[in-house]
């Protein structure tokens, strides 16, 4: 089973191994990317996001759970 590596704060990138530390921030960097489509096109019904988190599963696969206010 891939592991998986809960990000809340800059800190918890060092719980990353340092070799896997590069795919994890590529990966980081197209999610926040997605994020800032996602809040330009949904505006203010978006929940704010808490955490990323990066599993090391050795795919390029991204995977966005997006809740809405209600």
């Amino acid at each position: 089973m891939a592991k998986e590596y809960e990000i809340k704060t800059l800190l918890d990138f060092t719980k990353v191994p340092k070799d896997k530390l590069s795919i994890c921030l590529n990966e980081f960097a197209d999610w926040i990317q997605i994020m800032r489509n996602a809040e330009t096109l949904c505006k203010d019904t978006l929940k704010p996001v808490e955490k990323f988190v990066w599993v090391d599963d050795k795919q390029r696969n991204i995977t966005i759970k997006f809740y809405e206010y209600k």
